[in-house]
């Protein structure tokens, strides 16, 4: 007589990668998910401008002009351009990021930043007409 296999539950994997995330990394994730469902259509950019480089890394970032400060998102939804630096807890923007949008505005794109999923939801609907 043949043993019966019993199967176990087994609870969904949790991404490896997860413990690594920042609050500003949770929030960046949970405003890119609104605007997609939100504004089906809209083209989201981010410059992976942060992190770590080794010597020649922070080098060639140089010399490609890409330097700190640009702002998190960029938002293009049906014929508008939208800036939006993102902000977790109390942390505030720096100067270079601060100039970045003044850059933006001065070109006359919305560009604002925002602490907390509420207050970047604000400005995107503000700006799309939601």
């Amino acid at each position: 007589m043949q043993k019966k296999q019993v199967r176990h539950y087994r609870s969904p994997k949790v991404n490896p990668f997860e413990k690594y995330l920042k609050p500003e990394d949770h929030l960046h994730i949970q405003v890119c998910r609104y605007i997609k469902y939100q504004y089906q259509g809209a083209v989201i950019y981010h410059a992976p401008n942060e992190g770590k480089r080794s010597h020649f890394e922070r080098y060639l970032m140089k010399q490609l002009e890409a330097g700190p400060g640009f702002p998190d998102l960029l938002i293009f939804y049906r014929g508008k351009l939208i800036a939006l630096e993102l902000k977790a807890g109390k942390n505030k923007p720096t100067e270079y990021q601060l100039a970045f949008l003044e850059v933006f505005r001065s070109v006359g794109i919305a560009a604002d930043w925002a602490t907390g999923f509420e207050a970047a939801r604000a400005f995107i609907d503000g700006q799309f007409g939601k």
